[in-house]
């Protein structure tokens, strides 16, 4: 099992309509701008959430970029996979 957290901003949520979010029934996903009607700037909610999130987690972030994030991902769920 994987878990995992996303602040949805202003995210298409129609494809999370097949997902059951941790074996929850009946929850479903929504976004900051379903809830208020408006999608604050990527950026801002990003450096918004960063001092929270690393005292929360006590952890450091570290940047990366995206293509980096996909071969991680590739090579776990290869490793998943058998």
């Amino acid at each position: 099992t994987w878990h995992g957290a996303a602040l949805n901003v202003s995210t298409d949520l129609d494809a999370f309509s097949a997902i059951v979010p941790c074996g929850l029934a009946g929850i479903r996903m929504t976004s900051l701008s379903a809830l208020t009607g408006w999608a604050p700037p990527l950026g801002a909610v990003a450096e918004a959430c960063q001092a929270p999130f690393t005292r929360h987690m006590a952890c450091r972030l570290v940047p990366a970029a995206p293509e980096a994030l996909w071969s991680l991902a590739g090579a776990a769920l290869q490793g998943a996979t058998g």
